[in-house]
């Protein structure tokens, strides 16, 4: 990484699962056993990453987790997209994304953020617009990969998005994707926080987002209900059974 694309209050690891403690890799299991509702899916052992940010700094810049070149492929090819899972290892943990934009171009209007508890998860498409918010304590949380069979994946390589002033249309997909669900039982963040970059007008709770936005509230891992869906966040409980 340059110096000038440094973040000095975050911090990115990569971390091996058969090397770390049990409960890593019963997560990781976990995780596995989600994806796999579809057989193209999966969870690489090595693709995990462990993310702290300290307190203080700015907003992440908005980004895709995947590039459009590989979502695309995969849509045309597998009729499915690669997704990202963060599991939050600290309370408070905030992510703010953009529902129905993507293809690098957001609109202000769009963002909710998500608030998850310690030992909850957020499962989201792998080309939805996102960025991790400010923290005003120390967070940590875990970030994983889901990939495709067949689709190869250039290591760390993100897409940049950018606003515009004009409504984005919304995007309806051809190809709809199923994600396994379950009962979400963590809270939102509805509450307007500034310190966590949410200004209360567009902090809605994402429960109540409709789904011409492509986001479902859903129901719960613990449960082993599988629904069908096209929910660019799917949110789960990782730490019960």
């Amino acid at each position: 990484m340059r110096d000038d694309e440094r973040d000095d209050f975050r911090r990115q690891t990569n971390i091996t699962i058969s090397s770390l403690a049990p409960t890593i890799a019963t997560i990781h299991d976990m995780i596995a056993n989600l994806v796999n509702v579809n057989d193209a899916w999966h969870v690489s052992a090595n693709g995990w990453h462990a993310l702290k940010s300290l307190p203080g700094g700015t907003d992440q810049a908005v980004h895709c987790d995947f590039p459009s070149f590989e979502t695309v492929r995969a849509l045309i090819t597998q009729e499915l997209v690669q997704a990202s899972a963060i599991i939050a290892l600290t309370g408070d943990t905030y992510l703010h994304v953009y529902p129905g934009c993507s293809a690098r171009q957001v609109e202000h209007s769009r963002r909710r953020t998500i608030k998850l508890k310690c030992g909850h998860m957020v499962l989201f498409r792998g080309d939805l617009a996102h960025s991790g918010a400010v923290f005003s304590s120390l967070n940590v949380r875990l970030h994983c990969y889901v990939l495709l069979n067949g689709i190869l994946q250039e290591p760390d390589l993100t897409e940049a998005v950018v606003f515009r002033s004009l409504l984005l249309r919304k995007y309806s997909y051809s190809i709809l994707n199923e994600f396994l669900t379950t009962d979400y039982n963590g809270d939102n963040d509805d509450t307007g926080d500034s310190k966590n970059g949410d200004n209360g007008k567009n902090g809605d709770n994402i429960n109540s987002g409709d789904s011409s936005d492509n986001v479902t509230a859903v129901t719960a891992v613990t449960t082993g209900t599988v629904v069908t869906a096209v929910p660019a966040v799917t949110m789960v409980t990782v730490n019960q059974r």
